[in-house]
């Protein structure tokens, strides 16, 4: 009986001493996590998110220049960073070695420009228009006398012609009336002459009439048949050089035509383009970037002289991810860090953001134009720049750090540090960037202590256990 409570006593010592031993761990272990647990204090203050890319600086404008023509290099009127005005003359090659092209070209400027000359300050072409006018219409009205002559003649002819038939079939008709058997073949023969007889006299009716009115016929003789035809053609040779002189008259009257005077300008602009061809001028004012002729070097179309920027603005155009796009307006601040110039940030400012998306290895992006707003002679075209596009900016808002917030059951929650323990506050969050984000909603309030790196399971001050610690965040928050 003495063993039989022995061994109950010491089972419950030792049941004792595993309770105490666990006590002591958990106590243990406790210290242990107060003493790990980093914290912050919840302050307010601004938050600036902002996007980033890189690219590479670019002049407002740059050009290549390149001779179009061959020949050898006479003049390089500028040098390597010489600012130059638009227009001005930057390399000129030698009179000596112009192309035949050339040659011919100042010939037809010449030419050309006298031509645009007598179209838009002489009166010479609406003079001789005037004349031409005026002489076609004198030809018209002669050939209509002629014609009307010719008419008038082949009319006459005709009634003359009639005028003998009339007398012919009269007289065969009377010749055979008192001629003839009187069988009755005889009378059908005098009804047939006396038939013709009466044709006749319609005929010579007509004619008559014909010629009272002036009206053509074929009626003539062959004469005037032909005279008549040639008479027709003169007629309307004359009234055709009639119409094309009024034509012209008419173009003249008001003024030059606007087709005479842009094909003259077009000539005029095409011999100069190729005397142009001669020398290379500036398209706008700007530095010289490089020169890569000297004199006496012979070129040919294509060979590359030099390099103009307009560095009067400088830009960097970057690639912005499709799902930042929404997030970039123009006017939105940003800075720039070269990497030849890792000491200065500069200064940007968003000004265009291009519609058409660029795809690279699967990722679709869109250009956006930052403009520099303080560069120095340091910034040059072509460096390297890492660019910060600050998206949002709020000022005297509740921050808390982004590492000491944790995803329990769907919500965000931080820890307050309270007594040694650690407290769940549910929280609602808004605008963020890479380390801090904005509280809307929740029990928290500025001097708080939070937690910022809450243990996935803790205790309380007391040093009893309570749940829910980290588990469940993923992304930003994740546990």
């Amino acid at each position: 009986m003495k063993k039989h409570w022995r061994t109950i006593l010491i089972l419950v010592i030792l049941a004792a001493a595993a309770v105490i031993g666990v006590i002591l761990v958990q106590n243990a272990n406790a210290r242990q996590q107060a003493n790990s647990l980093q914290t912050a204090v919840v302050e307010r203050g601004t938050l600036t998110a902002s996007i980033g890319a890189t690219g590479s600086i670019q002049a407002k404008q740059q050009a290549a220049m390149t001779f179009s023509i061959s020949g050898r290099v006479g003049k390089v009127n500028v040098r390597m960073g010489d600012r130059v005005r638009a227009g001005q003359v930057l390399i000129e090659l030698d009179p000596a070695f112009y192309p035949q092209a050339v040659f011919a070209a100042q010939i037809e400027l010449i030419n050309a420009q006298k031509s645009l000359d007598d179209l838009m300050g002489s009166q010479t072409a609406l003079a001789q228009a005037e004349l031409n006018l005026a002489n076609a219409r004198k030809a018209l009205d002669t050939a209509k006398t002629d014609y009307e002559t010719a008419v008038r003649n082949n009319s006459q002819g005709w009634v003359q012609r009639a005028q003998e038939r009339v007398n012919q079939t009269y007289l065969d008709w009377q010749t055979f009336r008192f001629h003839n058997d009187g069988s009755r073949a005889a009378m059908l023969e005098l009804a047939k002459r006396y038939q013709a007889y009466l044709e006749a006299l319609r005929e010579l009716e007509l004619a008559q009439k014909y010629y009272a009115q002036g009206v053509g016929s074929t009626g003539g003789n062959k004469d005037t048949e032909m005279a008549l035809e040639i008479a027709k053609a003169k007629l309307d040779l004359a009234q055709a050089n009639y119409d094309d002189a009024l034509a012209a008259y008419n173009r003249l009257k008001d003024g030059v035509p606007a087709n005479d005077l842009q094909a003259a300008q077009a000539r005029v602009d095409a011999a100069q383009s190729t005397l142009n061809q001669v020398r290379i001028t500036a398209p706008f004012a700007g530095t010289v970037m490089s020169i890569d002729l000297a004199p006496g070097d012979i070129i040919n179309p294509g060979t590359a002289a030099l390099v103009i920027a307009d560095l009067s603005e400088l830009h960097v155009d970057v690639p912005i991810a499709e799902v930042d796009y929404n997030r970039v307006v123009a006017g939105q601040r940003a800075e720039l860090v070269l990497d030849a110039i890792f000491d200065t940030v500069y200064q940007g400012t968003v000004q265009e953001i291009d519609l058409n998306a660029t795809t690279s290895a699967g990722s679709v992006a869109y250009p956006v134009k930052v403009v520099v707003v303080d560069p120095d002679d340091r910034v040059l075209p072509g460096m390297t720049v890492a660019v910060e596009i600050e998206v949002e900016h709020l000022e005297d808002v509740l921050l808390v750090p982004n590492r000491a917030v944790r995803t329990v059951d769907g919500s965000r929650v931080v820890y307050l540090y309270v007594n040694g323990g650690m407290q769940p506050v549910e929280i609602e969050l808004g605008a963020s960037n890479d380390t801090m984000s904005q509280v809307l909603t929740g029990n928290l309030k500025e001097g708080d202590v939070i937690v910022l790196n809450p243990p996935t399971t803790f205790f309380n001050g007391s040093g009893g256990p309570f749940g829910g610690g980290g588990g469940g965040g993923g992304g930003m928050f994740g546990g």
